[in-house]
C-alpha cells in the first residue's frame, strides 16, 4: 500500500481554530479572499476620503445647528477601523460647527442581539465616554413610520435617527448573499428598523436575483435602497478590509454612488475563481463573531453552496456559541415550527439545498434536529463524505467563507 500524504487543516472556529486531515489527492482548490496589502495608514485613507467624497460634501449639506445622527454597525460587523471612522467623522462635524451635544451615536443592531457594553467599547473605544450612544431596538413600539416601498415593506424606523437633521453612517462593504452588499443603505434597513420591516424585507430573499455581488433587479437590495431614501440617509463612510481586517479602501459620500464604488473592489477581493464544483466543500464561518449564531452562519453556507456539486456534501463549521438568533424573529412563538410553516428567511435555503450538509457546531443535537440539519465531528462528517462520494472525491476548502464568493472560471 503506497503512503498518502495528507495536508493539515486549521480553520477558525468561534473564538479558537478547529483542524482536521485530509490527503491532497482530494483537494481540489483552498479558496481564500484575494490577498490584498491594506494601506499603510487607516487614519489617512479614511480622512482622505472623507475630504474627497464620491456625490456629496459634509461641508455643503452638514448645518451647524443641526442635530446629526452618526449610525455604526454592532459587533457582528466589528472592525478595529469603525471607530477610527467614528474619531474622523466627530472630528470633522466639530470643525463644522456642530454642537457635540448635537452629535450622537447609535448601534444598528438590526435583527442581531442586543450588544454588551463591553462589545460596544471594543467596537467604539473611549467614545461613548464623550458622546451620546444608543442601541437600536427592533421591538421597540415607539419607532416612527415613514411609508410603503414599491416592494410593499413597511418602513418603521427608529424615531431618533428620523427627527435628526442629518443621518450619516459607517459601514462596511463585502458580498452579502441574498442582498446583495453588506454596508451602504444596509446601515438603514435592517439597521435601524423594527422588525416588521426586517421580516418583510428578507421575506424576498427566496427570489431568483436575490444572490451576493448582484445589485439590479435585486428585491432585496433594490427594497433596502428605497427605504433608506425614505428615511434619508445623507452621507455614508464605508471600507472594503482583507480578511485579517486591514482597510484596503476607504469610500465617502453618496449612500448609492460611494457604495457602488466600493462594490467594484469588493468584487475583486472577495469573488474567488474555481476551476470546477466540488463534491465535498469543507467551509468555515469565519470564527467569532461571524459563527455566533447560525442565522449569521447562513451567509456562509450560501458561499460554500456555490462551491459544491448538486449531489454534494457541504461541512460548515460554525460554533453558534450565542444559539440560533432566530429568538427576535419569533418572540412569541416556537421558531422551530415557524421556520417550517413559513420559510421566509435564510433557514428556508438551507432546509431546502439539494447538498447534503452536516453542522460541525456547539448547537445542541435536539435544536440541529428540529432544524433538519445534521450535527458531527469534523473528523467523522469527513469520513462520512468519502464514504458517499468515493475514495477519489475532490473536495474545496473554505477558511473564510463569509467573505468569499465561488466564481467558476
Amino acid at each position: 500500500m503506497g503512503f498518502i500524504l495528507s495536508k493539515k487543516i486549521e480553520m477558525r472556529y468561534g473564538k479558537g481554530k478547529i483542524a482536521f486531515e485530509i490527503p491532497e489527492k482530494n483537494i481540489l482548490q483552498i479558496i481564500e479572499p484575494t490577498e490584498v496589502t491594506g494601506v499603510n495608514d487607516a487614519d489617512l485613507e479614511i480622512e482622505h476620503a472623507i475630504k474627497n467624497p464620491i456625490g456629496s460634501k459634509l461641508d455643503e449639506i452638514v448645518n451647524s445647528k443641526d442635530r446629526v445622527a452618526i449610525i455604526v454597525p454592532d459587533q457582528t460587523r466589528y472592525s478595529k477601523s469603525i471607530e477610527k471612522i467614528a474619531r474622523a467623522l466627530l472630528k470633522k462635524l466639530l470643525e463644522l460647527g456642530v454642537g457635540k451635544n448635537n452629535i450622537f451615536i447609535i448601534v444598528g443592531q438590526g435583527a442581531h442581539r442586543k450588544p454588551t457594553e463591553k462589545e460596544i467599547a471594543h467596537l467604539l473605544g473611549t467614545i461613548p465616554q464623550e458622546f451620546k450612544v444608543y442601541v437600536h431596538d427592533p421591538l421597540d413600539k415607539n419607532l416612527t413610520f415613514v411609508g410603503r416601498t414599491s416592494y410593499g415593506t413597511e418602513v418603521w424606523v427608529n424615531s431618533l435617527v428620523y427627527n435628526a437633521d442629518k443621518k450619516i453612517s459607517i459601514g462596511l462593504i463585502a458580498p452579502h448573499p441574498f442582498a446583495g452588499y453588506t454596508g451602504g443603505s444596509k446601515s438603514i434597513l435592517p439597521g435601524v428598523c423594527g422588525i416588521k420591516t426586517i421580516k418583510q424585507n428578507h421575506s424576498w430573499l427566496i427570489h431568483s436575483r436575490a444572490k451576493s455581488g448582484l445589485s439590479k433587479g435585486n428585491p432585496v437590495f433594490e427594497d433596502i435602497i428605497e427605504g433608506a431614501k425614505m428615511v434619508g440617509l445623507d452621507f455614508i463612510v464605508n471600507i472594503v478590509v482583507n480578511h485579517k481586517d486591514h482597510i484596503i479602501k476607504a469610500v465617502a459620500g453618496d449612500f448609492i454612488k460611494a457604495h457602488k464604488e466600493g462594490a467594484k473592489i469588493s468584487d475583486a477581493i472577495y469573488r474567488a475563481p474555481i476551476k470546477e464544483k466540488a463534491d465535498i466543500v469543507i467551509a468555515s464561518a469565519g470564527g467569532y463573531p461571524i459563527d455566533s449564531t447560525l442565522q449569521l452562519s447562513m451567509k456562509s453556507l450560501e458561499n460554500a453552496i456555490l462551491a459544491s456539486k448538486d449531489d454534494g456534501v457541504i461541512i460548515l463549521a460554525t460554533a453558534c456559541e450565542e444559539g440560533t438568533g432566530l429568538e427576535i424573529f419569533f418572540p412569541e412563538k416556537d421558531p422551530f415550527q415557524e421556520i417550517i410553516v413559513a420559510p421566509v428567511h435564510e433557514f428556508a435555503r438551507a432546509i431546502k439545498i439539494p447538498q447534503f450538509l452536516f453542522l460541525v457546531t456547539e448547537l445542541s443535537e435536539g435544536i440541529t434536529k428540529k432544524l433538519l440539519l445534521r450535527k458531527a465531528p469534523i473528523t467523522e462528517a469527513l469520513d462520512w463524505a468519502f464514504l458517499v462520494k468515493g475514495k477519489d472525491a475532490k473536495a474545496i476548502i473554505m477558511p473564510y467563507a463569509w467573505r468569499t464568493e465561488p466564481v467558476i472560471s
